[in-house]
């Protein structure tokens, strides 16, 4: 008998696991560790409305504190996950005042989420003599905060990393009156699983709010410069002059805790379509990688919507047994005031085809294709079509999924 599950992870992820839990009947004990100091917050709002100066921490929050005392949870705040025995099926947490911890469980529910990729170089990038300047990550509410103290007008600031993460950053730098410079060593702009393909798209955009962009070029070095601010070194001797610097290199799934567990496999934490990992043992959000039912490989979860369709999926089979459909990722963006929206398995297409709009201007929606199925869809600027395909797409993969569900309990 289920008599008490624990959360690792106030996340996303992580809440929405305790509220479908609470919803779906789960009477029993339920612990929600966090690591950080912040109850549960919006991560997109980080690299947008925090970044801009335009919320305050508290506008973040992903449920008012009332809400939260309402689900009957033991919250613990500021514990960070050491270590899981599943022998004994306990967790052990450190607390900076406290110290140790060890919790009980019946079922645990990992939701520990990512941690912002480091630069390879960062470690050896400064002067023998010259100390390492600070390379600004963004990731927790912390850095979002850190980060847009760095935002003045006038100066200027260098972004790491073309992705979707780097392109918000170098809006919200722009919108505050920053020179930005994007730089990457990819040959374009990346948006998420869609990949290369609106890089040009992207360029325009960038270019028209003022952003240099350098794609092709590798840093190796960021060092304190002669003067005021630092020097961005590439691999082919040219410099570039920044006031901050701030890498947007990827993130890695936070599951180094779990590395005597026997619940990674080459380092990853794999569960399957429902987020089973072992035993009692489930995962939820960024920190893990569900089988993708449709193309049997595993896929990081990645986006705010899709943990949380997760932290539902996991919440509702704990409680109450029963098993849901695969979350269909969805992430949205709005890079310079441009609201991109984008859902299904883009990385998967093989054909891209203009269902709405026009290619050459800023509406526009996209069908991908994989052979002579839709497969997932990007909107530019068109929300309502973009919703009406989308309806049609979930449909059409929910009537494909619950065909696999009957494979599957059979």
């Amino acid at each position: 008998m289920t008599e008490r599950i624990v959360v690792v992870g106030a996340s996303t992820a992580g809440l929405a696991t305790v509220e479908s839990l609470r919803e779906a009947g789960f009477g029993g004990e339920v612990v929600l560790l966090g690591a950080e100091h912040w109850d549960p917050y919006r991560r997109p709002a980080l690299s947008k409305q925090i970044l801009l100066g335009t919320w305050e921490p508290d506008q973040a929050r992903l449920v008012e504190a009332s809400a939260l005392r309402a689900l009957a949870v033991d919250f613990r705040l500021g514990h960070r996950a050491a270590r899981i025995d599943r022998r004994s099926r306990t967790v052990q947490t450190d607390h900076e005042a406290l110290g140790t911890d060890t919790i009980g469980y019946d079922a645990v529910v990992i939701a520990t989420g990512a941690s912002a990729r480091q630069p390879s170089w960062a470690s050896y990038s400064a002067g023998v003599d010259r100390p390492a300047p600070a390379i600004h990550l963004l990731r927790t509410l912390d850095d979002a905060l850190r980060v847009a103290g760095q935002l003045v007008r006038g100066r200027r600031v260098t972004v790491l990393g073309t992705g979707v993460l780097g392109s918000e950053i170098a809006s919200a730098a722009t919108a505050r009156g920053a020179r930005v410079s994007l730089v990457g060593r990819s040959a374009g702009l990346s948006l998420g699983a869609a990949g290369l393909r609106f890089s040009d798209r992207l360029r325009a955009l960038h270019a028209a709010h003022g952003v240099e962009v350098r794609t092709g070029g590798e840093v190796v070095a960021v060092r304190s410069s002669d003067g005021p601010g630092y020097d961005v070194l590439f691999a082919d001797g040219t410099r570039l002059g920044s006031d901050v610097v701030i890498a947007a290199a990827g993130a890695e799934p936070a599951v180094a805790w779990l590395a005597d567990s026997g619940l990674l496999t080459d380092g990853n934490l794999l569960a399957d379509s429902h987020g089973r990992v072992a035993d009692r043992v489930f995962a939820v959000g960024d920190a893990s990688s569900w089988l993708d039912p449709a193309t049997g490989t595993h896929r990081a979860c990645g986006h705010q919507l899709t943990a949380m369709e997760q932290g539902r999926s996991v919440g509702r089979l704990l409680a109450a047994g029963h098993l849901s459909p695969y979350p269909i990722p969805f992430f949205w963006s709005e890079i310079h005031g441009a609201r991109v929206q984008a859902s299904g398995r883009l990385d998967i297409a093989d054909s891209v085809e203009l269902l709405a709009g026009d290619h050459d201007s800023d509406q526009a929606l996209f069908g991908f294709r994989a052979g002579d199925r839709t497969c997932g869809l990007v909107a530019w600027n068109l929300p309502k079509p973009f919703r009406t395909h989308q309806a049609a797409l979930l449909a059409q993969q929910s009537a494909a999924g619950s065909a696999a569900h009957l494979l599957e309990t059979s």
